[in-house]
């Protein structure tokens, strides 16, 4: 079951060169939304049930072979549970990965504005790559950001 948070964890941070550019481009134009927050919280609570009756449905392979956004999502489209999984909650599986990550990218962003002065938060986040509008929005939702960054968290234990 803690396959998935692991997964997560290891694509934010080795996507790799090769796709580093396009990754960057789609993220820095998608825009975080609470309706689809919430399908793409109604997915991870699909996927933890699914990867609890099949933990074996990602292998280390699959993970460490999945380097871009794009390689996350045919990574969940090649897998039909997976898939299923996802789309009952209403996102296709590109939404789904594009989401998750630019998620994952603001949550980054906001933890590391927690220390910084108010005149030095904007060049963070500009350095951050997060687009400053998902970085506001994921703290001015800070309390349903920390309720589903929990839920996810409990897909490693």
């Amino acid at each position: 079951m803690g396959s998935l948070i692991i997964t997560v964890i290891l694509l934010v941070t080795g996507l790799s060169a090769a796709h580093a550019q396009p990754d960057e481009a789609r993220l820095a134009s998608y825009r975080l939304s609470m309706p689809v927050l919430k399908k793409m919280d109604a997915a991870i609570a699909n996927l933890a049930d699914v990867m609890q009756s099949d933990a074996g449905l990602l292998t280390e392979e699959d993970r460490e072979d999945a380097e871009s956004i794009s390689d996350i999502a045919d990574l969940y489209r090649s897998r039909p549970a997976l898939r299923r999984a996802i789309e009952e909650a209403g996102l296709s599986v590109d939404e789904f990965a594009l989401c998750l990550m630019s998620w994952l990218q603001a949550g980054m962003a906001s933890a590391m504005l927690q220390n910084a002065s108010p005149a030095e938060r904007d060049r963070m986040i500009e350095r951050s790559g997060a687009p400053l509008e998902n970085v506001r929005f994921f703290e001015a939702n800070a309390d349903y950001m920390r309720a589903l960054g929990s839920r996810v968290q409990q897909l490693s234990e």
